[in-house]
């Protein structure tokens, strides 16, 4: 997966507009996407990485890869969040998308629990 984040900074370099989208599993899947997130943030290119986490219920527990991955990627990205609720989502994708090219470009890391991803919503 740290060559997924590589690779969605090469598309964004590639043609003006693009926007790099990865997305990874939790645990070290969003671990592993670090070093491209400190690579775009440097150059100042917005990316987009999407990782997976456990259900909210074992956030904050000692569970197997429920690692807190948006407070290890904020040093390094414009914003880093996990969507605690299913309606949060189109919002939080908004955001991100307004967050990686306003000012200086950057990345940014949206975090969704298993349970979060799995839910309907409704949206406009």
């Amino acid at each position: 997966v740290e060559g997924a984040s590589h690779m969605a900074e090469g598309y964004t370099r590639a043609k003006a507009g693009n926007i790099g989208l990865c997305i990874g599993t939790s645990g070290p899947a969003g671990t592993d996407m670090i070093t491209g997130l400190y690579s775009a943030a440097a150059d100042s290119i917005p990316i987009l990485c999407i990782t997976g986490q456990a259900p909210r219920a074992r956030l904050n527990k000692e569970d197997f890869q429920a690692v807190d991955i948006a407070a290890i990627a904020a040093p390094v990205a414009k914003w880093a969040v996990t969507v605690m609720e299913p309606y949060l989502v189109p919002m939080a994708l908004q955001k991100a998308f307004h967050l990686m090219r306003s000012s200086r470009p950057g990345p940014v890391l949206i975090d969704l629990p298993v349970d979060v991803q799995m839910a309907e919503i409704e949206f406009d």
